[in-house]
């Protein structure tokens, strides 16, 4: 069928770990797809390891900057993993609700990890574990603010229960959720550890966000490529940019 351009630009928000640098995109070529399509889709350079709220204010801040330069009033949020809690964060808390008409969240953990609360609990883990990883975002991902310690415990599930409390839906916003499960690990042998790890504590996965956490308004399973296989937490967003087991990741976003 023959897609219509939206009536607003689209904004993509990455999640942990990702950003646009040199040869790597956040999104793989779903932009470029997009743009190829007479979509208006800019990448949001939020960074890689900074917290809800400070990655939520460069969001906020990149919003305007489009706006101004399409000269539009609003514009539709597409977001993954992390980034859909920060797009929320931006929508209910930075009253930015009436510039958004959309918030599409893919692979986002609205209810957190239960596995996160265990390490918060042992809060050393985390202690030791947040240096090194801010150092590398600063040196590799060109990051302002890394913050892992903050991000860390801003996905537990003990976390997010508060801030969903505190970061009511707005009226106005159309908000939908699609989420995916690794079926077994040779489906990203990348995500091998970390899907063995969730499957414990918090049950299906796509190898990084519980499946149970990625409902959020209208909710969609991303349909595999291929039956028995399953889509994982890096191909749901391009990473490789190409089809894995049959998933045509950037015509999902088409859709």
């Amino acid at each position: 069928g023959v897609c219509m351009p939206t009536q607003y630009p689209i904004i993509l928000a990455h999640g942990v770990m990702l950003k646009d640098v040199k040869f790597v995109k956040a999104f793989g070529n779903i932009e470029r797809l997009l743009r190829d399509n007479d979509y208006a889709t800019y990448t949001a350079p939020t960074d890689g390891f900074g917290s809800i709220e400070n990655n939520a204010a460069q969001l906020a801040d990149f919003i305007r900057e489009i706006m101004a330069a399409e000269g539009v009033s609003k514009v539709n949020i597409i977001a993954h993993s992390k980034g859909g809690l920060e797009a929320r964060y931006v929508i209910s808390q930075l009253e930015m609700a009436p510039y958004v008409a959309s918030l599409t969240t893919i692979a986002t953990p609205h209810r957190g990890l239960k596995t996160l609360d265990v390490f918060c609990r042992h809060g050393w883990t985390i202690k030791f574990i947040a240096p090194l990883v801010n150092l590398y975002a600063r040196i590799f991902r060109h990051d302002t603010e890394p913050d892992a310690e903050a991000v860390l415990t801003q996905l537990s599930a003990g976390y997010c229960q508060k801030f969903n409390d505190a970061t009511p839906d707005a009226e106005g916003v159309f908000y939908q959720s699609y989420g995916s499960v690794m079926e077994r690990t040779s489906d990203d042998w990348v995500l091998f550890f970390t899907h063995n790890l969730l499957n414990w504590l918090d049950g299906p996965n796509d190898g990084m966000v519980p499946l149970h956490s990625t409902p959020w308004g209208e909710h969609h399973m991303i349909p595999p490529g291929r039956p028995g296989r399953g889509i994982s937490h890096n191909t749901n967003v391009d990473l490789r940019k190409r089809t894995v087991h049959g998933f045509d990741a950037p015509g999902l976003y088409m859709e």
